[in-house]
């Protein structure tokens, strides 16, 4: 009897360190950590190579309003660095040349942000939840795996949405504080407060104000202590209108609606999202107000991400956290039924199929995701021999002609000595010079061989860098001479 006894014991402190949601987020991490290690040295995008050479470049407390390299965008005059923390959080990690290394502690972070906000509204065991949340969109898994301000800064976004919950409404000044100098969009935090207000006024008839003045307050503060505060509103509000939701100049495929394949990439979140949706309507008289709360933001924040791919990454969490507020209880009770009653063998048969189907198709998001950066990412030293020779050959400030905005992060990854027409961002060119932006973009296809020295003579140019594929209009122009070339790009020089 003693010898079951120990035995019980042990399988009981077996079971529940594998409950602990430490063990599976140690367990998570090292997955991801897995994925980098097989990714190293390669961005799945180049706003990797931007973030860590502004990191490296970036003094402890900047006061210069120019980003010096793009003088012909808005940043040439009105810049602001909208991921400050989040650039020094980089740096240290920049100097020790570790950019696989930022995104695996970017997804520990989230993750920890995460598994707080799940302790606050179940009582359940979070561990399954946690790798729903990690593994489940192939959206969020892409997200997550680049070097990003939003995936570390959805940190605050948690703290913010627990707070609400707990109604501890003062300390939402210093989050959204801290959350407007790290990722500089606190517009997400906004929506969030807003369907909480929503909720308390529709149930309770109650008209909060406490808590929108607190995080306006927060947003405030955030705007007033940042080291470049006299440029940074101006900077939010062309990222918003030019060259974020508005769209008004063509940017980032992120920036659009969800392709034809968000159903398949994310049906591990939506479908149980959905089921969950469906047992709070049916539950409507008996849900209580937090669970009111989650639906709401979680449906608001649903409408976003079909308008905008990259806002996925923010409706994912508060889908899981509805359906671990709203599933554990009527999937006990399916379990109690199907496994307590003797026979029913095919449903159980076909539940343990959906199970293996669901990881199956968890185990795919990584395997794709991991993969596609894999092939057709981008190697960190893809451009770094034509940024030397442009470095070696060129005097300081020399401007060069980039057909492709894309390219500017690989270039200045390598030289910061010369100046650069387009990056980040084509909106900011136009947001600073239509005309110009114009000029500019004729120069991705051009169609004669003149546009090419018309369009450097209007930025002063006498260098150009076009990938490296047959162009006629260049070929052609007998005042453009190749003096480099390897297998992604070409560089040219104006003679004339």
């Amino acid at each position: 009897m003693q010898s079951l006894g120990l035995r019980f014991q042990k399988v009981k402190h077996r079971a529940t360190f594998f409950r602990n949601p430490g063990v599976h987020i140690l367990i998570l991490t090292l997955i991801v950590a897995g994925t980098q290690w097989y990714n190293w040295g390669i961005f799945g995008d180049p706003d990797a190579q931007f973030h860590l050479t502004v990191a490296r470049l970036m003094p402890a407390w900047p006061t210069s309003t120019q980003f010096f390299w793009l003088p012909f965008t808005s940043w040439g005059t009105a810049y602001a660095d909208q991921h400050y923390l989040f650039h020094l959080f980089l740096k240290p990690l920049v100097l020790l040349g570790a950019g696989q290394i930022v995104i695996v502690l970017g997804f520990l972070l989230n993750l920890l942000g995460f598994n707080w906000l799940l302790k606050q509204v179940t009582t359940h065991n979070r561990s399954p939840w946690l790798w729903l949340y990690a593994f489940g969109s192939a959206d969020l898994f892409t997200r997550v795996s680049l070097i990003k301000a939003e995936a570390t800064g959805m940190v605050f976004l948690f703290l913010l949405t627990g707070l609400l919950i707990k109604r501890k409404w003062q300390w939402l000044l210093p989050i959204m504080a801290l959350y407007t100098l790290w990722y500089g969009a606190s517009t997400l935090c906004l929506v969030v407060l807003a369907t909480y207000c929503a909720t308390e006024l529709f149930l309770k008839k109650t008209l909060l104000f406490r808590p929108v003045c607190w995080a306006l307050a927060g947003l405030f503060l955030g705007l007033v202590i940042h080291p470049q505060s006299a440029a940074l509103p101006a900077l939010l509000y062309d990222q918003i209108t030019g060259a974020g939701l508005l769209r008004v100049i063509p940017g980032g495929n992120e920036w659009y609606a969800q392709p034809a394949a968000f159903l398949p990439d994310n049906i591990l979140v939506l479908l149980p999202w959905v089921i969950s949706l469906f047992y709070i309507f049916k539950a409507r008289k008996n849900t209580p107000q937090t669970l009111w709360f989650i639906a709401l933001s979680s449906c608001a924040l649903f409408l976003l991400a079909l308008y905008s791919n990259r806002l996925t990454l923010y409706w994912v969490p508060f889908a899981v956290l509805l359906m671990a507020h709203t599933l554990p209880s009527p999937v006990q009770k399916i379990y109690r039924e199907l496994f307590s009653t003797p026979g029913q063998t095919l449903r159980k048969v076909l539940v343990v199929l959906l199970i293996a189907l669901a990881a199956s198709r968890g185990l795919q998001n990584i395997y794709n995701i991991t993969t596609t950066i894999h092939r057709i990412g981008l190697p960190v030293d893809r451009l770094r021999t034509a940024a030397e020779w442009l470095n070696a050959h060129t005097q300081p400030g020399d401007v060069i002609t980039n057909t492709s905005w894309h390219i500017f992060p690989e270039l200045f990854y390598w030289n910061t000595k010369n100046r650069y027409i387009a990056g980040e961002d084509p909106a900011f060119l136009w947001i600073a010079d239509p005309d110009r932006y114009t000029v500019w973009k004729r120069l991705e296809h051009p169609t004669t061989q003149n546009e090419y020295g018309i369009g450097m003579r209007a930025f002063q140019s006498t260098w150009l860098i076009t990938p490296h594929v047959h162009n006629a209009p260049a070929d052609s122009n007998p005042h453009l001479r190749q003096v480099y070339a390897d297998e992604s790009v070409r560089i040219l020089h104006l003679t004339k």
